[in-house]
């Protein structure tokens, strides 16, 4: 079933409302309609509501991305933003499906412009946010094919490292996340597991107040590596997030049963 729209900044369309010469070239925008939820919360919302988004050009093969300037507000209900022209263009990477892992080859997936605008491009891909790396997704071949038809430019191996040093988004291996580590798992009982002392206070929160899901069918998984902890609900009856989820959690509902609440830190 289709993930219900929340209060927490969800991904928003945005229509091209007019042109202005003031300044000279400018388009003005405002929001048209909630897009798909299962983008969730990025590091690029804004705290008013409106988030910076990208436009993929199946034609062209290019993520249009929107210039940083100032930002200014209609009335209720409506945020707009003046961009710059032309366009900057800024890709989405990928390279070559050559790692081979688990019988599949692989490809690395990134961002030229900034970990938000990779995220909320892998959420369209139906990509699980457990899965990033810190500077990038790992995407077998099937996957990479889709990210060319949504607008990711391919690159050879060594100008895509390039393009994540130039923009600073380049990780050592000793500063990438690392693997995660399964802590506890709640099997379906009939009710929501209660997770207090055992994952940080804005997941039990989360969990406790922002979740609704057929209990008896639903499954909570609870998982942890160096800096993060995310808590993952499972229920292919369907899940529904209610509310606004406390500040510094992160979502993101894919495969159409599953839902990831992400936090950074431990203050259990």
């Amino acid at each position: 079933m289709p993930f219900p729209s929340t209060s927490i900044s969800p991904a928003v369309r945005w229509t091209e409302l007019a042109k202005s010469a003031n300044p000279p070239g400018s388009i003005r925008w405002i929001r048209s309609s909630a897009a798909s939820p299962a983008l969730g919360r990025s590091l690029n919302d804004d705290l008013d509501g409106s988030r910076s988004v990208t436009r993929s050009s199946l034609s062209t093969g290019q993520v249009w991305h929107p210039c940083r300037g100032p930002r200014q507000h209609g009335g209720v209900g409506m945020a707009w933003r003046w961009w710059c022209r032309p366009a900057c263009v800024v890709a989405v990477l990928v390279d070559e499906a050559f790692w081979p892992w688990r019988g599949a080859r692989w490809a690395h997936l990134v961002s030229d412009e900034s970990v938000a605008e990779l995220h909320d491009f892998a959420a369209r891909l139906g990509l699980r946010r457990m899965s990033f790396q810190g500077d990038h997704y790992d995407i077998p071949a099937e996957i990479r094919d889709r990210a060319l038809r949504l607008g990711a430019r391919a690159v050879g191996g060594r100008d895509l490292v390039r393009s994540l040093r130039t923009a600073n988004l380049r990780l050592g291996a000793s500063e990438r996340p690392g693997r995660w580590e399964r802590i506890a798992i709640w099997e379906a009982n009939g009710r929501a597991p209660d997770l207090t002392g055992r994952a940080p206070r804005g997941l039990v929160e989360a969990l406790d107040c922002c979740v609704k899901a057929d209990w008896s069918t639903a499954t909570v998984t609870l998982y942890r590596r160096p800096a993060e902890s995310a808590v993952v609900v499972a229920d292919d009856g369907g899940l529904v997030l209610v509310g606004s989820v406390p500040k510094g959690v992160e979502w993101r509902y894919t495969e159409g049963r599953v839902l990831e609440l992400l936090s950074e830190g431990d203050d259990r």
